[in-house]
């Protein structure tokens, strides 16, 4: 069973957790799995999977209780979606790194205060996922105004596409004026599509407004195991909690990422 280790905030704790591949790359093969998968459940408090199959949520029986994330993906043809630059505010601007830059530090912080329950964003992860990835070219592209920063999308890209693998944005406004500035970005590296997901309701909406684009959906799913004596509270809260919070899942909320 191949399984990808991360870490979660949910309220203001640190947890491990991990995502489990095996359901969704051999969605049949029930008993081969199932041993390993037991001990990841045994010795973790939080177990995930990313694009499952269906029979994922059958796994387990009474020892796990599945809790859904619905993802909407959107993959954007750069040539059918030309239009100008979006246009900045005299007092803003965009800057274009290949690493990751300590000054989303800031956003990360805020991002981590804002959702009850995601993957733990940090400037150190984003460096360990991303700054050696070597399947994908990363680029970091951050918007500031008046030198603050307002929204940062992390990008990977091929010979194809870009990805917005994951992003944080003060606003909807602030994302849209990222996301015309990320499809440019294709263009000047002559690339044919941008791609993105999101369980944010309103970013999906507006994308299915302003752009063409062709559209997937699936859920992610959590299990939080109560056998954690000093977290079994806590997990009893957010199940209690889940049909009413927001979620923040993109890419970087898996194992896998463009290659």
């Amino acid at each position: 069973g191949y399984n990808f280790y991360i870490q979660f905030k949910l309220q203001d704790e640190l947890i491990n957790g991990v995502y489990w591949r095996s359901w969704r790359k051999f969605p049949f093969a029930m008993a081969p799995g199932s041993l390993p998968f037991y001990e990841a459940v045994k010795h973790t408090p939080i177990i995930a999977m990313y694009k499952p199959s269906v029979a994922a949520e059958y796994v387990g029986g009474k020892k796990v209780t599945w809790k859904n994330v619905r993802v909407e993906g959107h993959i954007l043809n750069v040539s059918k979606n030309r239009r100008t630059e979006e246009n900045l505010k005299e007092n803003a601007f965009i800057e274009v790194y290949d690493s990751c830059p300590n000054v989303i530090k800031s956003l990360t912080k805020k991002a981590n205060e804002k959702y009850h329950f995601s993957i733990h964003r940090t400037p150190e992860f984003y460096k360990w996922r991303y700054d050696s990835y070597p399947l994908a070219k990363v680029k970091y592209l951050i918007l500031k105004e008046d030198n603050i920063p307002k929204g940062y999308f992390v990008t990977l890209n091929n010979n194809k596409m870009i990805f917005i693998s994951d992003f944080f944005c003060i606003s909807t406004e602030h994302f849209l004026i990222l996301l015309q500035n990320c499809l440019h970005l294709c263009s000047t590296l002559k690339l044919g599509s941008l791609g993105i997901e999101t369980s944010l309701y309103e970013l999906s909406e507006r994308i299915k407004k302003n752009y063409n684009s062709k559209e997937y959906e699936f859920s992610n799913i959590y299990a939080f195991n109560e056998g954690f004596s000093k977290m079994k509270h806590m997990f009893k809260e957010i199940n209690s909690k889940w049909p009413e919070l927001a979620f923040h899942e993109t890419q970087a909320s898996g194992d896998v990422l463009l290659r």
